[in-house]
């Protein structure tokens, strides 16, 4: 990579042959990708949502009707490898398991990954993968699969995360994070009551991934997290949050944290950023191409994303350019960087975001995305 980050190679990650097989040959696109980096960056494990083995909906009815008889349950979330830095992917396939008859083993996308690199000792590490569940009645909790030889093979080992503690119409939205000094699992991700009202989550795994504890609700009408852990310190969970009944919505970065040796997460605390974005869950709906028809349009939301460094919890988020809400710019990529407190925790605003994009143009930004180096200091 050139400094002025030049692309060095353009890799497929998915196999497109496998697009004109299996049996719903008319639905074969790929998105929703994730990826993590193996055996001190050597690997590539990549997963992303594949609609080769899937159904209309993710396996939730239309109108009673079930589009693919042969399909039973969707299996959507595949994985590929590299081993050559990216050069190309193998081991393109559906996670375990692969039988799309088992009623209740499906899953659907929003596919999330970490790594462990220490766990278990004298090993390549973890590899964790979290989807969302299939949308038949009945199904509830993320699915998570681990892979222990670099994603050369993934094995499902719960597909009901977290557990007891989830509520009964399930959840969305997942996002898994790995403590290294601790080997810890944090999730978190929204999940809706049988009133189909929204909320956000948590949960700790000491057992990695096989049991978890340390569940709590955040926030109602919220969603889209991340989390983000400071070294021997922190965990912080981080969401959108949009109260109200419309049609006007104030969206708020909110977050919380839990300390290490606690046993009980913090409440909801306001970041101190107010989106410009008034429509729920600070949508948007950009056209598809400039001049297009207003009902031409496409959903893209903040989806804030957060990484720690040198003593800062920085946030990465999408949101319109300014308050005026009939622009025709209907994102930029900001950046926020937050302070964190020693001595308990908090964090604060350190100042006004930072608009990252620099095109000056009305073309749209959006699906920001952060990362720190494995030291913490850049």
């Amino acid at each position: 990579m050139t400094a002025d980050c030049g692309v060095v190679s353009v890799a497929m990650v998915n196999d497109p042959n496998q697009d004109l097989s299996g049996p719903d040959t008319n639905k074969n696109s790929e998105s929703e990708c994730t990826f993590i980096l193996a055996n001190k960056g050597s690997t590539i494990v990549a997963a992303f949502d594949n609609t080769q083995l899937d159904e209309v909906a993710y396996g939730a009815p239309i109108s009673g009707i079930y589009y693919f008889s042969n399909i039973v349950t969707p299996r959507s979330t595949w994985w590929a490898r590299s081993t050559n830095g990216g050069l190309s992917f193998t081991n393109t396939q559906p996670l375990p398991p692969t039988n799309n008859l088992i009623l209740g083993q499906g899953d659907a996308p929003n596919p999330a990954m970490t790594y462990d690199p220490n766990y278990p000792s004298n090993s390549s590490g973890t590899v964790y993968l979290l989807g969302n569940s299939s949308r038949e009645p009945g199904n509830t909790g993320f699915r998570l699969w681990t892979s222990t030889n670099t994603g050369q093979s993934f094995t499902l080992i719960s597909t009901n995360l977290p557990g007891g503690s989830s509520p009964p119409r399930g959840c969305d939205r997942p996002m898994l994070k790995v403590d290294p000094s601790t080997h810890y699992l944090y999730v978190a991700g929204t999940s809706t009551d049988t009133n189909v009202i929204a909320r956000l989550f948590a949960a700790r795994s000491t057992t990695y991934g096989t049991n978890w504890d340390l569940y709590k609700t955040f926030d109602t009408s919220a969603g889209q997290t991340d989390i983000a852990i400071k070294p021997h310190g922190p965990v912080y969970v981080f969401w959108v949050t949009y109260p109200g009944n419309g049609p006007i919505y104030t969206n708020r970065l909110r977050y919380a944290w839990l300390m290490p040796g606690s046993t009980n997460w913090s409440g909801p605390n306001d970041v101190g950023i107010t989106l410009n974005s008034t429509l729920i869950g600070g949508h948007r709906y950009p056209l598809r191409f400039n001049g297009d028809s207003s009902e031409d349009n496409f959903l893209i939301i903040p989806f804030p994303r957060a990484a720690y460094a040198n003593s800062h919890i920085y946030l990465a988020y999408s949101d319109l350019p300014s308050t005026n809400q009939s622009t025709t710019d209907k994102g930029d990529i900001f950046l926020a960087e937050l302070n964190v407190t020693p001595s308990d925790g908090s964090l604060t605003l350190t100042g006004p975001p930072r608009v990252v994009n620099n095109d000056h143009t009305q073309t749209d930004q959006w699906d920001a995305a952060i990362a720190a180096n494995p030291q913490g200091t850049e």
